[in-house]
C-alpha cells in the first residue's frame, strides 16, 4: 500500500461528506485521531462525525496521536 501525502485530512473528509450527499453512505466517522486533529475537523466539517473511535492502550502516548 502506498500512502498519498498530497491529500490533506480536510480534503479526505470533504470527499467522505460528498459520499453522504450522494447517498452512498449514511454516516461517517473518525478513528484514532488526537484531540488537535478532531478539533480542526470540527472547525471545517459540514457533517459532524457520527462516530469517534479511539483505542485505549497504555502503549499509546500523546506523541503517537499528533
Amino acid at each position: 500500500m502506498e500512502l498519498d501525502f498530497g491529500v490533506t485530512y480536510q480534503q479526505t473528509w470533504e470527499a467522505m461528506e460528498q459520499l453522504v450527499k450522494e447517498g452512498l453512505v449514511r454516516n461517517i466517522g473518525v478513528s484514532n485521531v488526537g484531540c488537535n486533529k478532531l478539533h480542526d475537523l470540527l472547525c471545517y466539517a459540514k457533517i459532524k462525525p457520527a462516530v469517534v473511535q479511539n483505542e485505549i492502550s497504555p502503549y499509546i502516548t500523546q506523541e503517537t496521536l499528533l
